[in-house]
């Protein structure tokens, strides 16, 4: 099982940068699930008219969603194969590119996360881009493209960002070369507190060519702690979707009435497989 979040930006006045999870997208090698977290409750994601019976409902889909298709570059683009390597991917990954490239687009503020994972011998490790060289300045962003791959970065919180600040190990008086992506703070910091200099922020990959959101691609690595649960205690992480959730009728629905022709689907497919197992 494979998973990336989905977050929004808050519409609220008094706190502009504040980030919430409204959802989750889970790949289980064979169709996608989407289902809402408790974060969409108090964000404005999913509007007064929509649809509230899916809050409930895990949906599933053959291909991607609507709203998470349109954070890939298209298939058909010539400058796809470049577009992949400033992920370190070598072919098309829709939930890789969607876990590591955050999804980000200038048209609105939703972007993608993934769920860290756990390797083969037992670390934990985060790819991600760095964030912030669209609002910092000069020197920092000359920094970055500076940076070289195996470059270790040292993290320090930022309290007027909320979030730990990236620096060349060197330290000294250089510029942060970007931000660790907010909601990751607080796994980091309880990694930080138990690792210390074990936790390792290294350059992957440095694309100066690349937007401004992709520039330099960094992994997070530790130990991965003895009962340790990424995300753990955040209430808005936590998926609304229940087995004993009311079904939506409306025809108009299209996203439900999908939905249900999908479920319909599988039903038959599975009820066909256990009659040739018979």
């Amino acid at each position: 099982m494979k998973t990336v979040y989905i977050s929004d930006r808050t519409r609220y006045a008094d706190r502009p940068n504040e980030r919430m999870v409204v959802a989750r997208l889970d790949w289980d090698g064979e169709r996608y699930l989407f289902s809402y977290t408790r974060g969409v409750k108090r964000s404005h994601f999913l509007l007064s008219w929509e649809c509230q019976a899916k809050l409930y409902h895990a949906q599933g889909f053959k291909s991607l969603p609507p709203v998470l298709s349109i954070r890939r570059m298209n298939r058909s683009r010539p400058d796809l194969p470049q577009y992949l390597r400033w992920m370190g991917l070598d072919a098309p990954d829709e939930m890789a590119e969607l876990a590591i490239s955050g999804g980000i687009k200038a048209t609105d503020y939703i972007e993608t996360l993934p769920l860290p994972e756990r390797t083969p011998d037992g670390r934990y490790l985060l790819q991600f881009f760095t964030r912030g060289l669209t609002q910092t300045n000069r020197p920092s962003l000359d920094a970055a493209r500076r940076l070289s791959p195996g470059d270790r970065l040292r993290p320090v919180m930022d309290d007027s960002t909320g979030t730990y600040a990236l620096f060349a190990e060197a330290g000294g008086d250089a510029p942060a070369v970007g931000y660790l992506p907010r909601l990751f703070t607080k796994d980091a910091g309880r990694l930080l507190e138990r690792y210390g200099r074990d936790v390792q922020v290294e350059v992957q990959r440095v694309n100066p060519e690349a937007a401004l959101s992709m520039v330099v691609l960094c992994t997070l690595t530790c130990p991965w702690p003895e009962g340790f649960e990424p995300f753990d205690g955040e209430d808005d992480f936590i998926s609304l979707a229940r087995p004993d959730a009311e079904d939506c009728t409306d025809e108009r629905c299209v996203a439900c009435r999908i939905n249900r022709e999908l479920l319909e689907e599988e039903r038959l497919r599975s009820a066909s497989a256990k009659i040739a197992q018979a």
